[in-house]
């Protein structure tokens, strides 16, 4: 018979940076203070190298091309929808240098693209 694979454990091919969501799917009571994603991205599939990062906060979600410093911010209390963008706004500069922050603290061991994946 075969061994259920929840008891399977596959060592990761590249260093890792998370922790489990297996708290949240078996219904524990767990918290982040955010989540980050990112993805990297050559030229040929997007026109131009992105660097793109992404924070999400209960109340706030910031996405950032950590090239060229551009972005968006959303207030996803009184903007759930995500239809304004106040990545500029002056009354959000506190939040949004909060978010900067968390983005700040990821790991620096991101190695550059170097192979194109999928079509163009």
């Amino acid at each position: 018979m075969n061994e259920p694979v929840s008891n399977i454990n596959v060592a990761p091919r590249l260093r890792q940076h998370g922790e489990s969501l297996r708290p949240f799917l078996e219904g524990k009571s767990a918290t982040r203070d955010c989540v980050m994603s990112e993805w990297e991205l050559l030229a040929n599939r997007a026109g131009i190298a992105l660097s793109m990062r992404v924070v999400r906060t209960k109340t706030d979600k910031l996405s950032m091309n950590m090239e060229t410093g551009e972005g968006e911010m959303h207030d996803l209390v009184n903007d759930p929808d995500e239809m304004i963008n106040v990545f500029e706004g002056p009354s959000y500069a506190a939040r949004r240098a909060e978010l900067e922050e968390f983005l700040a603290q990821r790991p620096d061991d991101i190695t550059p693209n170097r192979v194109p994946v999928g079509p163009a």
